[in-house]
Parts: structure tokens; sequence; C-alpha cells
């Protein structure tokens, strides 16, 4: 309680001032000795706190120490940015992985987004900001960090543009048999529209077991035969197989026919260029008949002859670069293809 004479506080319950022995007038406060409960709903959330603290704080005894040679070679300038490819990996060595904590957390959380919204738009925009991030992160070691500012923009560049390369080919060191590509085909029986990313892997002892409806990746060609073929650079494009080596595979009435046997137009759809045209032939051994939607213009009122379309859909096992075996994106069709 506060003495009105001279401001002394003094503890509560006191009736004369301890300083001055003046008479404290007004009743005591209340103190109220049990404090609140806690809400039922954080106890578990402080049972899961106090078990974590309980089990890291072993860990933070534990001193990781790095060889006395690892860390004198760190300080050339090339071995730390040789050890930059992996974030974080020069200030390890160097015991100052502190100091970047926060940017390594956010380069692997935009990692792996990046990389379970690989095809899409925003998924290159993780990717994009997970190679800034690893940038920025090599140019914080310690060499980098004492050059003058016009050296440090020169060679923040040329980290940019080699991370940029190194994330670009990197999955395919990784998973050398893993391919993927933009579909540019629909395919309604297997939830594929035109604009899909596929993926696909390649296994060439396979490629003589691909069975009738399967979907592959080959690359586009263009055929001197008075027509023009559409197709963008040296990306895969998507092909479904209709006919198998030896098969008799016929086209009439914009309808796949096999050994005399009409297949279903709504699992395999004839793709407009070959609708106008009527085809009869023999798959050979080891090729498959591939059904690919090609935009070919071959003039006015004409039609393609069954050696022209050979040419154009009789492929070899060996051409084919993989088979595709998911809808990647967009994410709410992701799933395996039949």
């Amino acid at each position: 309680m506060r003495c009105e004479r001279c401001k002394f506080e003094n503890i509560p319950g006191q009736k004369t001032c301890i300083k001055c022995g003046s008479i404290l007038e007004g009743e005591s406060e209340q103190i109220d000795v049990y404090p609140p409960r806690m809400p039922i709903w954080k106890k578990p959330i402080r049972i899961l706190f106090r078990f974590i603290r309980k089990e890291i704080a072993p860990l933070k005894r534990i001193e990781i120490k790095c060889p006395a040679w690892i860390a004198q070679a760190t300080d050339d300038i090339l071995i730390g940015l040789v050890l930059s490819l992996i974030p974080g990996l020069a200030h390890f060595t160097q015991k100052r992985f502190k100091e970047i904590r926060w940017y390594f957390l956010a380069w692997l959380v935009l990692l792996i987004s990046g990389l379970f919204l690989f095809g899409s738009q925003a998924g290159f925009i993780c990717l994009g900001l997970a190679i800034g991030i690893h940038t920025t992160i090599s140019v914080q070691y310690k060499i980098l960090k004492e050059l003058e500012i016009g050296k440090k923009l020169v060679m923040v560049i040329l980290i940019l543009i080699a991370l940029t390369i190194i994330y670009s080919f990197s999955p395919r060191i990784l998973i050398p048999n893993l391919t993927g590509s933009y579909s540019n085909m629909s395919a309604p029986y297997q939830k594929i529209a035109a604009g899909d990313y596929l993926l696909g892997w390649r296994n060439l002892k396979q490629n003589a077991a691909l069975k009738r409806g399967d979907l592959v990746f080959i690359h586009p060609e263009y055929f001197g035969i008075h027509m023009w073929q559409t197709y963008t650079g040296r990306e895969l494009i998507v092909g479904q197989i209709v006919g198998l080596a030896g098969e008799q595979l016929d086209i009439k009435d914009g309808v796949f026919i096999v050994n005399g046997q009409k297949l279903d137009s709504n699992i395999y759809p004839v793709p407009q260029w070959l609708q106008i045209s009527e085809y009869s032939g023999i798959i050979p051994e080891r090729n498959y008949f591939i059904s690919v939607q090609y935009n070919i213009n071959i003039g006015h009122n004409m039609v393609l002859q069954s050696t022209q379309i050979n040419l154009i859909c009789v492929r070899k096992a060996e051409d084919i670069q993989s088979r595709v075996f998911m809808r990647w994106m967009p994410l709410s069709r992701r799933g395996f293809v039949r």
C-alpha cells in the first residue's frame, strides 16, 4: 500500500507506514494465491514441448568437431565454393552454420515445394527462389564477404549462373532414367489433357514388352513429304501405342482396326490428321505403331499413303525414350497412368 504522506510502497496488510509511521488508510488488497488454471487444450501442447526439450537438451552438449585440415582447407576460396554446392556445408566446416541457419531452412522449404510442384508456374518460382537463397548462402562465406562490392557483384552473378545450370541438369544425373514433358495430346481415358505435365521412366530392356494403350515419350521429327509438322524444339512429345509387332493394323472410317477387330475409339482415338486417310499395314518386328497428335498440313484435297503414315507412326523400340507412368501436374489430377 502506498503511503499518502511519503509515497512509500508498503507491503500489503501493513497498518502503519514503515518509513514515516503514518497510519495507512483503506482496506488492504486481497491477493489471490491461486493462479488461473491452464486451459485443457493447452496441456497436450505443453507436455509435447516438455518432451522435446528433454530430448534435445542432451544433443546441445554434443559438439561436432570438424578435422583441422578440413577447416584449414576451406579457407581457400575455390574449395569453399565447391563446398557451397551443398548449402551450408562451407559454413559448417568453419563452425559458422548459425549465421545461415534460417537461410538454409528457407532454401530447404522452397526446394521441397519446387520439386512437389514441378511442372507448374508455382513450382518454377519456388525453384528460382531456392536458387537465389542458395546463392545468398554461398556469398555469405567468409572469403566472399571480404571482397569489394564490385567483385562481389560479379561473383554473385557467376555463382547464380552456375547454380542455375547445376539445378537444371542435376535431376538427370541423380535420376538418369526419369524424364518429363508436357502433353501435346488429350487422352480422356487416361484422364490426361493437353498441357498436363507427365513423368516417364526410361528402360530400354522393357521397351520390347510395351503393351497396347501405353503412353510413351518420343522425339518429334520432320518428314519431307510435302507437309508441315509443328512441334517445339527438342521437347519430348506423347504418343499412344496402338499396334504391336506382327499385327495387321488398319485405319478406316476414323477407327483403328487391329487384326480385323475395331478398337474402342474412346480409348484409342484416331488423331485428326489421320482421320482423312486410310491405312493398312503389318507392323514389323521390334516396331510399334504409335498414334501421335501431330499438327500436319498436307495440302488441299490430299491424303496420306500407307507408306507415308508408316514413316511417321511406325517407330522402332529404340526410338521410344520412356513410358509415361504418372500425371504429375496439375495437382488435382496427380496420379499413376493406367
